[in-house]
């Protein structure tokens, strides 16, 4: 059985989306045979995660192993900007060191998404694979010109992240977007029931965003959206309540903050919910809204997001700007397409699903045929056209 140890220098479990794609890619290597590791540095439970290990919070069905690495966990103090910034530097280099002083005689295949561990091991020792989600702004410093030539393979997320790195890499690369558990979605609930558990009215249309508010995400577009449907003449818009799951207590409070002041009430912050809910709430919503900005290189071409996959897999017709990152898995058939960061555009997109059955049932249709080739094994395959 080859071994492949997956370095992730990141607090788990996590309420934020990289956990579950972590402890997801990991169980895809167990599942299709390979001896997968976790490696992670040990730190404080990360709020609003219970107390499940990482292999239990994420309904892990094929396990693999989990170390934790003793590490320094002062991250989350301000100190102010110097002394966090120092405090970063020492917490990785800390991690870096004491994995490799941990792979000290083992054998396998190193797969990372932390760029120092990756700088301080052999490559002479370990064949060395990165997984990168973004292009660092110092690509083409010595830091990272030393990885590069490092590296046996390099896995990214987008091919808009592909073409980037062309340039500064010209070794193995493959292209592996993310993934969702379709059966994790599948759930045989009417969109009533669902409602009923959640304590929804059931004689709304409702749009719901799931993820982080932040302004790269397109949230606050979204928010002017809602806002739009209180003020407009659109059919039906006193019926119409917008749903947002997820973001930071700051975030959450600064759009209850907006609300207030503009007197917005069809609009609900709800805040972190459990992985597990989401199904439900995709199950009892009317559309489910995907957003970015196009001029923000993380959203336009970089991301994959997850929720995409998820939002698909749960049959919930899908309205999403037009943006080269989401096209790489979206189009007109699966989803109805709008004019990115136009809040008029994605109102109109909107309405139309509401008040059009046979487009929302189609576009759902296509969604789910297409998700298919989506799954956390076949994310997998795509990452070991590396190794082979």
């Amino acid at each position: 059985m080859i071994k492949i140890y997956y370095i992730a220098n990141s607090r788990m479990p996590t309420i934020k989306a990289y956990g579950l794609q972590i402890a997801k890619t990991c169980e895809a290597f167990a599942k299709i045979g390979f001896g997968c590791e976790l490696i992670v540095p040990k730190r404080h439970r990360y709020p609003n995660t219970g107390e499940n290990n990482i292999l239990e919070y994420y309904n892990i069905k094929t396990p693999f192993r989990v170390t934790e690495l003793i590490s320094p966990d002062l991250i989350d103090i301000d100190l102010g900007p110097f002394l966090n910034k120092f405090i970063f530097w020492i917490q990785q280099l800390f991690f870096a060191f004491s994995l490799k002083k941990y792979l000290a005689g083992r054998e396998g295949m190193v797969y990372s998404r932390d760029q120092f561990a990756l700088s301080v091991l052999s490559s002479k020792k370990f064949k060395l694979y990165w997984e990168a989600h973004n292009l660092p702004q110092n690509i083409n410093s010595g830091f990272y010109r030393n990885i590069l030539s490092k590296i046996k393979g390099l896995a990214v997320i987008s091919e808009g992240l592909k073409n980037d790195f062309a340039e500064y890499y010209k070794g193995p690369m493959v292209v592996a977007p993310d993934a969702v558990d379709i059966e994790e979605f599948d759930i045989k609930i009417s969109k009533e029931n669902a409602r009923q558990r959640l304590n929804l009215p059931l004689d709304k249309k409702i749009a719901i965003y799931i993820g982080h508010l932040y302004e790269w995400k397109g949230a606050d577009l979204l928010f002017e959206v809602a806002s739009k449907f209180q003020i407009s003449n659109f059919k039906s818009q006193s019926n119409i309540l917008f749903i947002f799951v997820g973001g930071t207590e700051y975030d959450i409070s600064r759009f209850k903050k907006k609300s207030e002041e503009i007197g917005l009430i069809n609009a609900v912050f709800l805040g972190y919910k459990s992985h597990n809910e989401i199904p439900q709430y995709l199950k009892a919503a009317d559309c489910a809204i995907l957003t970015g900005k196009k001029s923000e290189s993380i959203s336009g071409k970089y991301t994959s997001p997850l929720k995409m996959f998820e939002y698909m897999a749960s049959g919930c017709p899908i309205v999403a700007q037009d943006l080269p990152s989401f096209r790489e898995v979206l189009n007109e058939e699966n989803s109805l397409i709008v004019s990115a960061e136009d809040s008029k555009a994605l109102a109109e997109g909107i309405n139309e699903v509401f008040n059009n059955a046979e487009l929302a049932a189609r576009i759902s249709r296509k969604a789910l045929e297409d998700v298919q080739k989506y799954t956390w094994p076949e994310r997998v395959r795509k990452i070991i056209r590396l190794f082979l």
